[in-house]
Protein backbone atom coordinates (compact mmCIF):
# COMPACT_ATOMS: atom_id res chain seq x y z
CA UNK A 1 0.00 0.00 0.00
CA UNK A 2 2.94 2.67 1.01
CA UNK A 3 4.24 1.67 -2.60
CA UNK A 4 1.16 2.63 -4.05
CA UNK A 5 0.55 5.66 -2.30
CA UNK A 6 3.89 6.85 -3.25
CA UNK A 7 3.65 6.13 -6.69
CA UNK A 8 0.32 7.69 -7.01
CA UNK A 9 2.25 10.87 -5.26
CA UNK A 10 4.31 11.05 -7.76
CA UNK A 11 2.01 10.41 -10.27
CA UNK A 12 0.21 14.28 -9.25
CA UNK A 13 3.31 15.89 -9.16
CA UNK A 14 4.33 14.88 -12.63
CA UNK A 15 1.19 15.76 -13.99
CA UNK A 16 0.69 18.92 -11.82
CA UNK A 17 4.48 19.78 -13.38
CA UNK A 18 3.29 18.88 -16.87
CA UNK A 19 0.22 21.61 -16.55
CA UNK A 20 2.24 24.40 -14.94
CA UNK A 21 5.01 23.87 -18.24
CA UNK A 22 2.22 23.65 -20.36
CA UNK A 23 0.95 26.98 -19.31
CA UNK A 24 4.20 28.69 -19.04
CA UNK A 25 4.76 27.61 -22.93
CA UNK A 26 1.69 28.88 -24.19
CA UNK A 27 2.33 32.15 -22.40
CA UNK A 28 5.61 32.78 -23.86
CA UNK A 29 4.40 31.92 -27.87
CA UNK A 30 1.65 34.73 -26.82
CA UNK A 31 3.89 37.23 -25.34
CA UNK A 32 3.49 40.12 -27.66
CA UNK A 33 5.98 42.51 -26.64
CA UNK A 34 4.63 46.65 -27.74
CA UNK A 35 7.10 49.45 -28.10
CA UNK A 36 5.64 52.68 -27.24
CA UNK A 37 7.54 55.20 -28.86
CA UNK A 38 8.70 58.43 -26.21
CA UNK A 39 6.62 61.74 -27.59
CA UNK A 40 8.15 65.09 -26.84
CA UNK A 41 5.46 66.80 -25.72
CA UNK A 42 5.89 70.67 -25.25
CA UNK A 43 3.34 72.12 -23.15
CA UNK A 44 4.08 75.01 -24.00
CA UNK A 45 3.05 74.70 -27.59
CA UNK A 46 6.24 76.08 -29.04
CA UNK A 47 6.71 75.51 -32.65
CA UNK A 48 8.20 77.09 -35.84
CA UNK A 49 8.34 75.95 -39.33
CA UNK A 50 11.05 76.83 -41.68
CA UNK A 51 10.48 76.47 -45.64
CA UNK A 52 11.93 74.16 -47.92
CA UNK A 53 13.47 71.75 -46.27
CA UNK A 54 15.53 70.84 -49.19
CA UNK A 55 16.89 72.64 -51.89
CA UNK A 56 18.86 71.63 -54.53
CA UNK A 57 20.01 74.29 -56.83
CA UNK A 58 22.39 74.25 -60.05
CA UNK A 59 24.75 76.54 -61.02
CA UNK A 60 27.78 77.75 -62.43
CA UNK A 61 31.31 79.09 -60.99
CA UNK A 62 31.03 82.88 -59.92
CA UNK A 63 27.30 82.78 -59.87
CA UNK A 64 25.03 84.61 -57.83
CA UNK A 65 21.60 82.75 -56.41
CA UNK A 66 18.87 84.36 -55.40
CA UNK A 67 16.51 82.58 -53.27
CA UNK A 68 14.11 82.71 -50.10
CA UNK A 69 13.14 81.35 -46.53
CA UNK A 70 9.49 81.47 -45.49
CA UNK A 71 9.53 80.96 -41.30
CA UNK A 72 6.03 80.51 -39.76
CA UNK A 73 5.31 81.33 -35.87
CA UNK A 74 2.90 78.30 -35.42
CA UNK A 75 3.33 78.32 -31.82
CA UNK A 76 1.49 80.57 -29.52
CA UNK A 77 4.32 82.64 -28.41
CA UNK A 78 6.06 85.51 -29.78
CA UNK A 79 9.55 84.95 -31.17
CA UNK A 80 12.79 86.45 -31.78
CA UNK A 81 14.45 84.09 -34.17
CA UNK A 82 18.13 84.69 -36.01
CA UNK A 83 19.23 83.21 -38.88
CA UNK A 84 22.67 81.95 -39.93
CA UNK A 85 23.85 79.37 -41.97
CA UNK A 86 26.53 76.52 -40.91
CA UNK A 87 28.57 73.82 -43.15
CA UNK A 88 27.23 70.48 -43.74
CA UNK A 89 28.33 66.77 -43.73
CA UNK A 90 27.96 63.42 -42.12
CA UNK A 91 28.99 60.81 -40.02
CA UNK A 92 28.76 57.01 -40.40
CA UNK A 93 27.07 55.13 -42.30
CA UNK A 94 23.92 56.10 -40.44
CA UNK A 95 24.21 59.51 -41.54
CA UNK A 96 24.23 61.46 -38.54
CA UNK A 97 24.59 65.17 -39.31
CA UNK A 98 27.67 67.12 -38.91
CA UNK A 99 27.32 70.87 -38.57
CA UNK A 100 30.57 72.01 -37.50
CA UNK A 101 33.64 70.29 -39.64
CA UNK A 102 34.30 72.12 -42.75
CA UNK A 103 36.18 71.21 -45.69
CA UNK A 104 36.20 71.73 -49.63
CA UNK A 105 32.68 70.10 -49.85
CA UNK A 106 31.09 72.16 -46.78
CA UNK A 107 32.38 75.88 -47.48
CA UNK A 108 29.33 76.90 -48.82
CA UNK A 109 27.93 78.30 -45.60
CA UNK A 110 30.14 81.10 -46.36
CA UNK A 111 28.72 82.23 -49.47
CA UNK A 112 25.03 82.59 -47.50
CA UNK A 113 23.93 86.10 -47.16
CA UNK A 114 20.38 87.02 -45.79
CA UNK A 115 18.62 90.10 -45.89
CA UNK A 116 17.56 89.96 -42.67
CA UNK A 117 19.05 87.75 -39.58
CA UNK A 118 16.93 89.17 -36.75
CA UNK A 119 13.17 88.77 -36.73
CA UNK A 120 10.48 89.13 -34.49
CA UNK A 121 7.65 87.27 -35.14
CA UNK A 122 4.10 86.74 -33.11
CA UNK A 123 2.21 83.76 -32.88
CA UNK A 124 0.33 82.95 -36.00
CA UNK A 125 2.91 85.14 -37.82
CA UNK A 126 5.34 83.99 -40.89
CA UNK A 127 7.72 86.09 -42.84
CA UNK A 128 9.77 85.85 -46.33
CA UNK A 129 13.43 86.03 -45.98
CA UNK A 130 15.27 86.66 -48.98
CA UNK A 131 19.48 85.20 -49.64
CA UNK A 132 21.79 85.12 -51.63
CA UNK A 133 24.28 82.67 -52.82
CA UNK A 134 27.62 84.29 -54.01
CA UNK A 135 29.74 81.22 -55.46
CA UNK A 136 33.21 81.71 -55.68
CA UNK A 137 34.75 81.81 -59.52
CA UNK A 138 37.27 79.41 -58.55
CA UNK A 139 35.32 76.91 -56.88
CA UNK A 140 35.54 72.93 -57.85
CA UNK A 141 32.99 71.39 -59.71
CA UNK A 142 30.31 68.91 -58.46
CA UNK A 143 28.09 69.37 -54.75
CA UNK A 144 28.70 71.85 -51.89
CA UNK A 145 26.72 71.47 -48.82
CA UNK A 146 25.49 73.40 -46.23
CA UNK A 147 22.52 73.93 -43.94
CA UNK A 148 20.82 77.52 -43.04
CA UNK A 149 19.34 77.36 -39.33
CA UNK A 150 16.43 79.83 -38.03
CA UNK A 151 16.99 79.57 -34.00
CA UNK A 152 14.12 80.85 -31.80
CA UNK A 153 15.85 83.40 -29.06
CA UNK A 154 13.62 83.13 -26.08
CA UNK A 155 13.88 85.04 -22.53
CA UNK A 156 15.07 83.57 -19.91
CA UNK A 157 12.71 81.58 -17.86
CA UNK A 158 11.53 83.77 -14.65
CA UNK A 159 13.49 82.42 -11.30
CA UNK A 160 16.06 80.57 -13.29
CA UNK A 161 19.14 80.80 -15.57
CA UNK A 162 18.04 79.17 -18.43
CA UNK A 163 17.08 79.79 -21.77
CA UNK A 164 15.37 77.48 -23.80
CA UNK A 165 16.33 77.36 -27.55
CA UNK A 166 14.57 75.97 -30.69
CA UNK A 167 16.52 75.72 -34.71
CA UNK A 168 14.53 74.39 -37.38
CA UNK A 169 16.95 73.60 -40.63
CA UNK A 170 16.58 74.10 -44.61
CA UNK A 171 19.40 72.04 -46.30
CA UNK A 172 21.40 73.23 -49.37
CA UNK A 173 22.48 70.53 -51.84
CA UNK A 174 24.58 73.09 -54.19
CA UNK A 175 25.83 71.71 -57.24
CA UNK A 176 28.36 73.57 -59.38
CA UNK A 177 28.32 72.38 -63.24
CA UNK A 178 31.96 71.67 -64.28
CA UNK A 179 33.90 68.40 -64.36
CA UNK A 180 30.70 66.25 -63.17
CA UNK A 181 31.25 62.85 -61.72
CA UNK A 182 28.69 60.97 -61.18
CA UNK A 183 29.34 57.04 -59.89
CA UNK A 184 27.84 54.99 -57.43
CA UNK A 185 27.01 51.29 -56.24
CA UNK A 186 25.36 49.39 -54.29
CA UNK A 187 27.22 47.82 -51.69
CA UNK A 188 25.11 45.23 -49.58
CA UNK A 189 21.73 44.20 -49.33
CA UNK A 190 21.42 42.69 -45.57
CA UNK A 191 18.22 40.72 -43.95
CA UNK A 192 18.96 38.81 -41.50
CA UNK A 193 17.60 35.54 -41.63
CA UNK A 194 16.58 34.79 -37.89
CA UNK A 195 15.42 38.33 -35.95
CA UNK A 196 14.31 38.33 -32.16
CA UNK A 197 12.24 41.65 -32.22
CA UNK A 198 9.39 43.27 -34.27
CA UNK A 199 9.82 44.89 -36.35
CA UNK A 200 12.11 43.08 -39.36
CA UNK A 201 13.87 44.94 -40.92
CA UNK A 202 16.51 45.04 -43.75
CA UNK A 203 18.77 47.40 -45.24
CA UNK A 204 20.95 48.50 -48.14
CA UNK A 205 23.94 49.90 -48.23
CA UNK A 206 24.65 52.32 -51.21
CA UNK A 207 28.07 53.92 -51.97
CA UNK A 208 28.62 57.36 -54.03
CA UNK A 209 32.32 57.33 -55.76
CA UNK A 210 31.60 60.83 -57.79
CA UNK A 211 31.73 64.14 -57.02
CA UNK A 212 27.99 65.22 -56.28
CA UNK A 213 24.92 63.89 -54.28
CA UNK A 214 22.43 61.51 -56.14
CA UNK A 215 19.06 60.11 -54.77
CA UNK A 216 18.04 56.19 -54.37
CA UNK A 217 14.96 56.04 -54.85
CA UNK A 218 14.26 52.20 -52.91
CA UNK A 219 11.56 50.15 -52.91
CA UNK A 220 11.42 47.05 -50.31
CA UNK A 221 8.74 44.56 -50.38
CA UNK A 222 7.62 42.26 -47.03
CA UNK A 223 6.03 39.33 -47.93
CA UNK A 224 4.36 36.16 -45.76
CA UNK A 225 5.07 32.15 -46.25
CA UNK A 226 1.75 32.45 -48.18
CA UNK A 227 3.29 34.80 -51.08
CA UNK A 228 0.62 37.70 -49.85
CA UNK A 229 2.60 41.38 -49.50
CA UNK A 230 2.19 42.80 -46.48
CA UNK A 231 3.97 45.75 -46.60
CA UNK A 232 5.71 47.50 -49.50
CA UNK A 233 8.00 50.15 -48.03
CA UNK A 234 8.82 53.18 -50.45
CA UNK A 235 11.61 55.89 -49.73
CA UNK A 236 14.06 58.46 -51.16
CA UNK A 237 17.38 59.08 -49.66
CA UNK A 238 20.03 61.83 -50.92
CA UNK A 239 23.78 59.87 -51.11
CA UNK A 240 26.55 62.52 -50.53
CA UNK A 241 29.59 62.14 -52.58
CA UNK A 242 32.31 60.30 -50.77
CA UNK A 243 30.52 58.43 -48.30
CA UNK A 244 28.37 54.88 -48.07
CA UNK A 245 24.85 55.39 -46.85
CA UNK A 246 22.89 52.85 -45.14
CA UNK A 247 19.07 52.67 -45.79
CA UNK A 248 16.98 50.75 -43.47
CA UNK A 249 13.22 49.45 -44.48
CA UNK A 250 11.48 48.19 -41.69
CA UNK A 251 8.29 46.54 -41.04
CA UNK A 252 6.41 48.51 -38.48
CA UNK A 253 3.33 46.83 -38.04
CA UNK A 254 2.55 44.09 -35.25
CA UNK A 255 3.06 41.21 -37.05
CA UNK A 256 2.50 37.72 -35.32
CA UNK A 257 5.44 34.76 -35.27
CA UNK A 258 6.39 33.33 -38.77
CA UNK A 259 8.27 33.13 -41.70
CA UNK A 260 8.28 36.34 -44.24
CA UNK A 261 10.32 36.79 -47.25
CA UNK A 262 11.84 40.41 -47.97
CA UNK A 263 12.69 41.84 -51.30
CA UNK A 264 12.28 44.88 -54.53
CA UNK A 265 14.78 47.05 -55.92
CA UNK A 266 16.78 50.73 -55.93
CA UNK A 267 17.57 52.66 -58.21
CA UNK A 268 19.83 55.76 -58.82
CA UNK A 269 22.14 56.90 -61.53
CA UNK A 270 19.13 55.65 -64.05
CA UNK A 271 20.02 52.19 -62.58
CA UNK A 272 17.83 49.60 -61.25
CA UNK A 273 19.45 46.79 -59.17
CA UNK A 274 17.06 44.31 -58.13
CA UNK A 275 17.15 42.97 -54.60
CA UNK A 276 17.17 39.14 -54.09
CA UNK A 277 14.71 37.73 -51.76
CA UNK A 278 15.80 36.88 -48.79
CA UNK A 279 13.82 34.40 -45.97
CA UNK A 280 13.03 35.77 -42.43
CA UNK A 281 12.07 33.62 -39.54
CA UNK A 282 10.63 36.12 -36.50
CA UNK A 283 10.93 34.57 -33.68
CA UNK A 284 10.94 36.41 -30.39
CA UNK A 285 12.61 34.97 -27.40
CA UNK A 286 9.46 34.62 -25.37
CA UNK A 287 8.56 32.19 -28.16
CA UNK A 288 11.38 30.03 -28.10
CA UNK A 289 10.84 29.63 -24.65
CA UNK A 290 7.56 29.00 -25.48
CA UNK A 291 8.72 26.36 -28.41
CA UNK A 292 11.58 24.74 -25.46
CA UNK A 293 8.60 23.84 -22.97
CA UNK A 294 6.61 22.11 -25.56
CA UNK A 295 9.41 20.15 -26.69
CA UNK A 296 10.39 19.70 -22.84
CA UNK A 297 6.58 19.14 -22.56
CA UNK A 298 5.93 16.47 -24.94
CA UNK A 299 9.24 14.29 -23.58
CA UNK A 300 7.67 14.06 -20.53
CA UNK A 301 4.68 13.24 -22.01
CA UNK A 302 6.63 10.30 -23.91
CA UNK A 303 8.42 9.46 -20.59
CA UNK A 304 5.46 9.79 -18.84
CA UNK A 305 3.28 7.04 -20.91
CA UNK A 306 6.10 4.87 -20.79
CA UNK A 307 6.13 5.03 -16.98
CA UNK A 308 2.07 4.49 -16.46
CA UNK A 309 2.74 1.03 -19.32
CA UNK A 310 5.85 -0.33 -17.27
CA UNK A 311 2.96 0.52 -14.12
CA UNK A 312 0.35 -1.46 -15.44
CA UNK A 313 3.09 -4.32 -16.54
CA UNK A 314 3.90 -4.42 -12.51
CA UNK A 315 0.29 -4.22 -11.43
CA UNK A 316 -0.60 -7.23 -13.28
CA UNK A 317 2.12 -8.98 -11.88
CA UNK A 318 0.75 -8.45 -8.62
CA UNK A 319 -2.19 -9.27 -9.19
CA UNK A 320 -0.63 -12.65 -10.55
CA UNK A 321 1.34 -13.87 -7.33
CA UNK A 322 -1.95 -13.40 -5.52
Amino acid sequence: MLLYSGINKMEGLVRRGILSLFLLSIVGLFIVVNNVEAQDIDLNKESITLSPAINKPTTEPGAIISDKLTILNTGKTEYRFLLYARPYSVKQETYDPNYTEVNDRTEAYQWVQFEKTDIVLKAGEQIVVPYTVKVPSNVQSGGHYAVLFAETQPKLIEGTQVARKKRVGSLVYLTVDGDINKSGSMVDWDVPLWQTKRPIAGQVRIKNDGNVHFQANSTIKFKNIFGRTVLTHNQEHIILPGTTRRISSTLERSLPVGIYKASGGVDFLEKNNQLTSKWIVLLPIPAILGLLGLAILFILYKLYGRYKKRRRGVKITHRGKK
